[in-house]
This record gives structure tokens, C-alpha cells and sequence, in this order.
């Protein structure tokens, strides 16, 4: 089970890789997201910032994070 936990943070990291570089190459300026509160620190360890309260999304604390894309 743990090789499954690694395999699976390292495929959220490829993908945040990957939607930089989508962006970066189709001139986009920022990306979004509704990040759940007990994900918040992944997205912050990769560049995101909180732009927000924290709110209920489906019964869940999340907040919109943004990753400016330069």
C-alpha cells in the first residue's frame, strides 16, 4: 500500500507539471483551483497562493488557490 501512496503523490505532482506548462504554452496567465483544506499544503509547496476564505464546497472546507504562470 505504501508503493500505491507514492506512485499516486507522484502522479498529482506530473499532473501540476503538466498544467504549467499547458498554460505557459497557450499563453494562459493563471491557473485555479478549489483546493480542499486538506490539500491546501501540496498546492503551496507548488507555487499556488490562497486567494480566499476558506469556504464549504460539497460539504467541504476548501479554498481558490491561483499558480500565476510567468
Amino acid at each position: 500500500m505504501y508503493t500505491l501512496i507514492i506512485k499516486a503523490k507522484e502522479l498529482e505532482k506530473k499532473l501540476l507539471d503538466f498544467a504549467k506548462i499547458f498554460a505557459k504554452e497557450n499563453n494562459f496567465t493563471v491557473i485555479y483551483c478549489h483546493a480542499r483544506q486538506t490539500a491546501h499544503k501540496f498546492y503551496l509547496r507548488n507555487d499556488y497562493k490562497i486567494i480566499s476564505e476558506e469556504f464549504l464546497e460539497i460539504g467541504l472546507p476548501h479554498y481558490v488557490m491561483e499558480l500565476r504562470i510567468d
